[in-house]
This record gives C-alpha cells, sequence and structure tokens, in this order.
C-alpha cells in the first residue's frame, strides 16, 4: 500500500510536468495508493496533478488534490486507475486558481474493470476551462454514487456527476449548484451503453446554461433521475433547457421527475419528464404573466406526462378588483407553442384568493386548440365558476 501523505504545498514558480501524490506503476500485487494529498497554493504545473495514480490492480482510495491558486495546464484526478483496482472517495476541491483541462473526482481509464464510487469535487472559486466530472469510467466497471458540488467558481464546459464511456451503469450520482456559474450544460448520470438510474441534479442558485440532462445513455435506458429547482436563493436558467433524458424515451415511460419551487422566470425549453412537480406556494398569480415563461422557438412537449400544481395553502393572485378567467403557468411565448395531450393533472383543482377575502376555484388544464392559438401554447388554471 502506497500511504505517503504526500503533501505539494506550494509549486512556485513552476513545474513542467505532472505532480502525482502517490503512483504506483504497472503490477499485479493488489498494492493500494490511499490517502495521499496535493495541495498547490500558487505558481504553474506544466502538466496535470494527480492525487493518487496507479497503473496496477489495487485500489485508489481517499486521495485529495486541493487546490487554492496558481494554473494547472492539463487536468487534475484526485484518484486515476488504469488497472484493474476500485476508484473510490477520491476528492478534488478548488477554491481558487485556474485548470486548463478536465477535472476528475475519480477516473478509472479504459483498460480499467474497476468500480468508480464515491468520488467528489468541490468548487468554490476559481476558473476551469474545461469539463467537470464526479466519476468517470471509460472500462468496464460501473460509475455510482460520485458527487459535483459547486458553489461558486466558472465551469466553461459541462458537468457531470457520473460517467461511464464504456458498458457500466451510472446510477445515484449528483450534481449540485448553489452558487457559480457552468455554461455549457449538466449530466447527473451518463452512460454510453448501460442502464442511468437515480442520478439527481440540484439547482438552487448561480447561472445555468445549455442542456441540464437528468440521466443521458446512448444505448441504454434512462429512468428514474430528477432535477430539482429551488429559486429560493436566486438562480439563473434563462439559456438552460431542463431535459429529463437525452435520448428520446416516450413520456408515460421514463420515471424521470422535474420538481420546481420558489420560481418564477424563464429558461430555453423543458421536455421528456414524466412528472412536472409545481409548487405554487410563495408565488404570485398575475393575469399575463406566466409562472415559468420557455423562449425557445421550439415545441414544448409534455404529452402522456403527469402534471402537478400545488401549494400547501391558497394561491395568491394579484388582481386590481377581481379574479381572472384564466392565469398561465407554464408558457412557450414562441409561435412553437406548447402541446400537453394526454396529459395527467394529479391535482385537478385549486383555491385561488385575491389578497383580501375573494377566492374561486381553478382548474388545471392545458390551452389546447382553439383557445389562446391554434395549437395551444401554455397549462393553465382555469376559473370553474
Amino acid at each position: 500500500e502506497i500511504k505517503e501523505g504526500a503533501v505539494v504545498e506550494k509549486v512556485n514558480p513552476s513545474y513542467g510536468g505532472s505532480v502525482l501524490g502517490g503512483f504506483i506503476g504497472q503490477s499485479n500485487d493488489g498494492r493500494a495508493i490511499t490517502e495521499n494529498t496535493v495541495e498547490m497554493t500558487g505558481g504553474t504545473v506544466g502538466r496535470s496533478i494527480h492525487g493518487g495514480y496507479s497503473l496496477g490492480n489495487g485500489v485508489v482510495r481517499n486521495n485529495t488534490v486541493d487546490i487554492k491558486g496558481g494554473q494547472v495546464t492539463e487536468t487534475v484526478h484526485g484518484g486515476y486507475s488504469n488497472g484493474s483496482g476500485n476508484v473510490t472517495e477520491n476528492k478534488v476541491f478548488v477554491s481558487s486558481g485556474e485548470v486548463g483541462k478536465a477535472v476528475f473526482g475519480g477516473l478509472a481509464d479504459k483498460n480499467s474493470t474497476g468500480v468508480v464510487q464515491n468520488n467528489e469535487v468541490n468548487i468554490t472559486g476559481g476558473t476551469l476551462s474545461e469539463d467537470v466530472r464526479g466519476g468517470q469510467s471509460d472500462g468496464s466497471g460501473e460509475v455510482k454514487e460520485n458527487t459535483v458540488t459547486m458553489t461558486g467558481g466558472k465551469v466553461e464546459k459541462e458537468v457531470r456527476g457520473g460517467y461511464s464511456n464504456g458498458s457500466g451503469n451510472a446510477e445515484s450520482n449528483t450534481v449540485t449548484i448553489n452558487g457559480g456559474s457552468v455554461l455549457d450544460g449538466i449530466r447527473g448520470g451518463q452512460s454510453a451503453g448501460g442502464t442511468v438510474t437515480g442520478n439527481t441534479i440540484d439547482l438552487n442558485g448561480g447561472t445555468v446554461a445549455g442542456r441540464i440532462y437528468a440521466g443521458y445513455s446512448n444505448n441504454g435506458t434512462v429512468t428514474s433521475n430528477t432535477i430539482n429547482l429551488n429559486g429560493a436563493n436566486g438562480i439563473d436558467i434563462t439559456g438552460a433547457w431542463l431535459i429529463g433524458s437525452g435520448q428520446h424515451v416516450a413520456t408515460g415511460q421514463n420515471g424521470n421527475t422535474l420538481n420546481i419551487r420558489n420560481f418564477k422566470g424563464r429558461a430555453q425549453n423543458i421536455g421528456n419528464f414524466d412528472r412536472i412537480d409545481l409548487d405554487l406556494a410563495g408565488l404570485t398569480l398575475r393575469a399575463g404573466d406566466p409562472i415559468i415563461v420557455l423562449t425557445e422557438k421550439e415545441t414544448t412537449r409534455l404529452g402522456n406526462s403527469t402534471i402537478h400544481l400545488h401549494t400547501a395553502q391558497k394561491a395568491i393572485a394579484h388582481t386590481n378588483s377581481a379574479l381572472v378567467p384564466r392565469y398561465e403557468v407554464i408558457k412557450n411565448k414562441t409561435d412553437a407553442g406548447l402541446t400537453a395531450k394526454n396529459v395527467k393533472y394529479e391535482k385537478g383543482q385549486i383555491t385561488v384568493r385575491e389578497k383580501g377575502a375573494l377566492q374561486a376555484l381553478y382548474k388545471v388544464e392545458w390551452d389546447g386548440p382553439g383557445i389562446d392559438s391554434v395549437d395551444g401554447d401554455s397549462i393553465d388554471l382555469v376559473k370553474t365558476g
């Protein structure tokens, strides 16, 4: 076992090669790479940083890279294996500085058969020029329970919680965005050939743009993945698409869910969810002012899904004199419109009241052909009497 506790406190003024906390070359003796740490506070690394690096058959576990400043020209790996050992519990922290290429909590390369599990990337600052992956396997192992958490900084490309670039499944990986900016999309879990299930994206703050896939697979099934959007602390998704799965699995069959609370604003589009749960608590209904406005000039397709509009108390409406007959809730504002055929409305009616005593019962429905436009463009609350 290589358990050196290696610490590079500062790389300054520069180091032309790669920095490795712990290393094992080609070996079949099962030695592990564990509990090594690389800490960078300044300077430049000309190539890559690896907390733990193995070409043998032992595990790569609980290694750490902590970047507090400086510049890394190429990649960063908390733990890396190109052998048969598992890659688990490795961590990367970025609070300042720059990374020129991809960042991985844990990576099992193309010759690896090991599981990639419980690896982490935590970003509180700095600029990351390419992708961020909580855990990734380019071999045949499963990728599960890896995380990316972001509270600050900037990721200029894509964030993926867990990514299997081979035949392994991607399960129960998580991406949490509490702040900072992600410029080119998020994938909770992805697999080239395996099952993608139980992955979660939590959007709580910052700025997110690009295509946000709860789950994505080139050839496997994509089921029971979730996006949670909470606008309580302010979040900008005007440049984002919220999508249940990257391959077209018919809604009504995929189990993917979009949960929305404390949010009123704009996004590019939403789609391919079995269930959309929108909590109206704390929001105000206004005539001609939808809760969620979709701006892409492509049809919003919600057919065969379940839509649950609800609030713990009575919904509040802004009104000058009386409650209006119809409040738009989810609307595609372009000519492409919104379709919602065969939708199940889980809570069929909501009581809407003004700030005074006036109240009325409203049902949830699609403004289908002949109401607002030729093909319909919104999910509405409609006064029943």
